[in-house]
């Protein structure tokens, strides 16, 4: 088995696939095939219980769902669906595990199925710790900005004293501003660094355990 590591514009299209809710037509619900439609519900991680969507779409159109055909149908569809790769992808892009695997596949698309859960978890870790860095760097260089706009107009020989201890007292305050944010930084900076470090250690880990070899 080939470990897969979704790109995110592929990831977000997979789960909005998984978390869908289905609609059915008059047309549909007339000329539903039951068995199919619980082996695509099943094959998208849904569970059985899903049926209850499609029975209260059908029931404003007086068609019940074949249950006995659903049933089947959800049943191949749960064994074509744990498999470990799946239970990887699932985790990795949100899915919601609803226990649908037969206990003969249970274990094993669980054990994957956190795994990919695991690893989602550092990815968004990660990112939170980018973008909280990324945050504090802007406001330092508006701060930037400040400085060289104020020191240009306390450069004005014109500038009368008043005005002058104002712009020199906006000055320090944003000194004093910029110098706390450099130090939220180093740490923003330390905490993306153990982020990044327990993401490349977990993903190692899991590309260890379950995926060498095969």
């Amino acid at each position: 088995m080939r470990l897969l590591f979704l790109a995110p514009a592929t990831a977000a299209a997979l789960i909005v696939s998984l978390t869908a809710c289905t609609t059915m037509t008059a047309e549909q619900c007339v000329a539903a095939d039951w068995q199919s439609i619980g082996y695509e519900d099943a094959i998208k991680g849904r569970a059985a219980s899903n049926v209850t969507q499609h029975a209260s779409a059908c029931a404003d159109h007086s068609v019940a769902p074949n249950m006995t055909a659903y049933a089947t149908g959800h049943a191949n569809g749960a064994r074509a669906f744990c498999t470990p790769d799946n239970g990887f992808k699932y985790g990795l892009t949100g899915g919601t595990n609803h226990n649908i695997c037969p206990d003969d596949l249970s274990n094993a698309f669980s054990v994957t199925y956190e795994a990919g859960r695991g690893l989602r978890t550092r990815k968004q870790a990660v990112a939170t710790a980018k973008n909280d860095l990324a945050t504090l760097e802007r406001r330092m260089q508006r701060l930037e900005n400040d400085f060289a706009h104020n020191e240009k107009v306390l450069a004005t020989l014109s500038l009368k004293p008043a005005d002058r201890a104002k712009v020199q007292a906006d000055i320090n305050a944003a000194r004093n501003e910029h110098q706390r944010l450099s130090k939220q930084r180093k740490r923003a900076q330390e905490k993306l660094t153990r982020a990044q470090r327990d993401h490349d250690s977990y993903r190692s880990q899991v590309e260890d355990e379950f995926f060498q070899g095969s």
